[in-house]
């Protein structure tokens, strides 16, 4: 717990006071400060708990753990989702990609992610807090999720399970590109040099100087 709250704050403070730092690392900015909060909430609070044989803490800090353990920590996933659409836009179109992938626009996708998050994660939240919620200290501080099980399922379909597919599948994309566009390269030039060889006369030693010093025209 202390380990994983030192980690993360020390790289999101290293991230942001560094020279190089670019909006991409905003998304890991956020992701390691929502890290940090989650290990600084749910680890002391389990830990109470399983110290003391059961929950003890009351119902307002149990609405604030399941919070925290079902809406904050979707908010990592969605983090690297953006990640992962961030990649897929810098490898399909590396100049938009760097005109106009900005600081700001990395806050404001960080932000929608969380809205996200909240979207799917909150509605079911709001109904066990207000109509479900089970006994503390007879069944532990728990989400009665048997009792919203339409939501559950579709939360683990919507907010789990399809941003894993999502980032699974962008990373087959982006390997899969650059493999190709390096294959693609690597063709142009090796039938540069066949053409070249083939001229009578004339071999790679023979280019002409200017064309030498302008360098390959890819």
């Amino acid at each position: 717990m202390v380990l994983s709250i030192g980690l993360n704050v020390g790289m999101a403070v290293y991230y942001w006071f560094s020279l190089r730092i670019t909006p991409f690392s905003v998304y890991l900015i956020v992701l390691f400060i929502t890290n940090a909060l989650y290990s600084a909430v749910c680890p002391p609070l389990e830990i109470a708990r399983d110290l003391y044989g059961g929950w003890w803490m009351g119902h307002w800090v149990c609405n604030f753990y399941n919070y925290f353990e079902f809406v904050i920590s979707l908010g990592p996933l969605m983090l690297h989702a953006l990640i992962a659409v961030s990649r897929i836009w810098a490898v399909a179109h590396p100049l938009s990609y760097k005109c106009r992938h900005t600081y700001k626009m990395a806050f404001l996708l960080s932000g929608l992610g969380f809205c996200y998050a909240h979207l799917v994660d909150v509605p079911g939240y709001a109904l066990d807090m207000l109509y479900y919620h089970i006994p503390e200290k007879e069944f532990g501080c728990q989400m009665h999720t048997a009792a919203v099980r339409e939501w559950s399922r579709a939360e683990v379909i919507v907010g789990r399970l399809s941003p894993l597919l999502f980032i699974l599948l962008s990373y087959v994309y982006v390997n899969v590109t650059i493999w190709l566009r390096k294959r693609r390269r690597t063709g142009i030039f090796s039938t540069r040099s066949y053409e070249m060889n083939s001229v009578p006369g004339k071999s790679l030693t023979d280019t002409n100087p200017k064309e030498a010093a302008a360098g390959p025209l890819i």
